[in-house]
């Protein structure tokens, strides 16, 4: 199993519109392209820290689903974030395999960031 996770820093001040937004736009979207078969989110403890930090978690039965995903479906929608919220949210992205086996590692890039907007 391929996870790819996703961590969100945002600012306090439009932390429900965004949960919002995932909840009932952006993550529909994404497990609508077939590509994923669930997902979690979490928020991270952490009452001291000015922004909000949330993980996103989704699952896909191999590499070559991330892939299609990666190259098919996620620029348009990261598109939509970025053009929604711009740099009020920075993101950065990993991909986990259960598959401890040193001799399967996964071939795409496992781990990116960037600055949404």
């Amino acid at each position: 199993m391929i996870l790819y996770r996703v961590q969100v820093v945002l600012q306090r001040d439009i932390y429900d519109d965004w949960l919002h937004y995932m909840l009932h736009d952006h993550i529909p979207e994404v497990l609508a392209t077939g590509c994923f078969s669930g997902y979690s989110i979490a928020r991270v403890v952490d009452a001291s820290a000015d922004d909000i930090t949330v993980c996103i978690s989704y699952s896909c039965a191999s590499m070559s689903a991330y892939d299609r995903y990666q190259s098919q479906y996620a620029p348009a929608l990261q598109a939509n974030h970025s053009s929604r919220y711009g740099a009020l949210v920075s993101a950065s992205r990993i991909i986990l395999t259960d598959d401890l086996s040193l001799d399967s590692a996964p071939t795409s890039a496992s781990r990116s960031t960037e600055h949404v907007g």
